[in-house]
C-alpha cells in the first residue's frame, strides 16, 4: 500500500477517535448531570424542612395546647400521685353518698326484722288471724306449742288454720331464719345502693378534682376515667399535645411549600416514579432509563 493511500485512511481513523471521545466524555457529562439532580433534590428537601419547622413553629405555640386542653397556664405541678388523688376523691364521694343517704346501724334493721317476724312462746299474749270463717281472730296466753298445733287462751288451733304470715311466729327456727336473711338482704341493699351513690358521685368528681390536682385525662369515656393510666400530669399532656398540633401543621404546610420549591427550581412530580425529578422532555427520556 502506498503512503498516498494510507494517509487518508489514517485522517479517517483519526476522526472516527475524535468523534468517539466526544462521544464518551458527552455521555460522561451527561451521566454526572444526571446524577446532580438527586443532590439538588436533596438540597431542595432540606431546605423544605426548616422553611416548615420555622414556619410551625411562627404558627403554633405552647398556648394552643393548653387551649385545646382546657389547661390554663401556668401549669399546675401535681403535689401527689394520681393514686393518691383517687384516695382523696373517692373519700370525698363516699362522705357525700352517706350525707345523702345515711346508712343505716346494724342493730336498726335487727329490731325491724323482730317486728316484721315476731316469735310467739309460751306465755306470750297474742292475736292471730285464721283462715277460717268462723272465729277468724283468736286472741288471749299461748299456752302451749306444738308442730301440729298451738293453744291460745282454751282454744286450740291447728297450725294449718293459722294465716301464713303469722304461721311461722310458732316455730323459732324458721323465725330465726328470717330474720337474718332479712337482715342481709336490706345490709347489702343499703351498701349496693351506697356503693352505686359513691360511685357516680366518685365520677362526677373526678375530672374536676384531678384537674385542680395537676392532671388530665387521655380519654373522657366513663369506663376510662377511673383509670389511673389514663391520667397525665398537664406538664407531660401539653407537651403531647403540642407535638400532636406541629405534626398536623407540618402535614398541612407541607404540600404547598414543596410544590412551590420544586417548581421554583423546575422539578416535576413524577406520578409512575413517586417522586420529584427535573421537568423537561429531555429528562423524561433519561427517566425512563434511570
Amino acid at each position: 500500500m502506498t503512503t498516498k493511500r494510507i494517509q487518508p485512511y489514517f485522517y479517517l481513523c483519526f476522526l472516527l477517535f475524535l468523534c468517539l471521545g466526544n462521544f464518551i466524555l458527552s455521555a460522561n457529562e451527561a451521566k454526572s448531570e444526571l446524577q446532580g439532580w438527586r443532590k439538588k433534590r436533596a438540597e431542595i428537601f432540606a431546605q423544605i424542612e426548616q422553611e416548615l419547622a420555622a414556619k410551625v413553629a411562627a404558627e403554633v405555640h405552647m398556648e394552643d395546647a393548653a387551649a385545646s386542653l382546657a389547661i390554663p397556664l401556668p401549669i399546675v405541678k401535681p403535689e401527689r400521685s394520681v393514686s393518691d388523688a383517687f384516695v382523696e376523691i373517692r373519700k370525698k364521694a363516699e362522705e357525700a353518698a352517706r350525707a345523702a343517704r345515711p346508712i343505716r346501724e346494724l342493730q336498726s334493721i335487727v329490731h325491724d326484722a323482730e317486728r316484721l317476724f315476731p316469735l310467739y312462746k309460751v306465755g306470750d299474749r297474742t292475736s292471730v288471724r285464721l283462715r277460717t270463717k268462723v272465729y277468724p281472730i283468736a286472741s288471749g296466753i299461748v299456752n302451749a306449742i306444738s308442730n301440729e298445733r298451738v293453744q291460745i287462751g282454751s282454744r286450740w288451733i291447728p297450725i294449718q288454720d293459722i294465716a301464713e304470715e303469722q304461721r311461722f311466729a310458732f316455730d323459732e327456727q324458721k323465725t330465726t331464719d328470717l330474720r337474718q336473711n332479712y337482715v342481709m338482704r336490706q345490709n347489702s341493699m343499703q351498701f349496693a345502693l351506697f356503693k352505686n351513690a359513691s360511685d357516680e358521685l366518685f365520677l362526677k368528681l373526678l375530672p374536676t378534682q384531678m384537674r385542680q390536682a395537676g392532671y388530665v385525662p387521655i380519654n373522657t369515656g366513663s369506663e376510662e376515667l377511673p383509670k389511673p393510666e389514663n391520667w397525665l400530669s398537664h406538664e407531660i399532656a401539653l407537651q403531647q399535645e403540642w407535638s400532636r398540633l406541629r405534626k398536623e401543621a407540618s402535614e398541612k404546610l407541607r404540600p404547598e411549600i414543596e410544590k412551590k420549591r420544586f417548581a421554583e427550581n423546575r422539578f416535576k412530580y413524577y406520578q409512575n416514579k413517586k417522586e420529584w425529578r427535573p421537568a423537561g422532555m429531555f429528562q423524561s427520556l433519561k427517566n425512563l432509563f434511570d
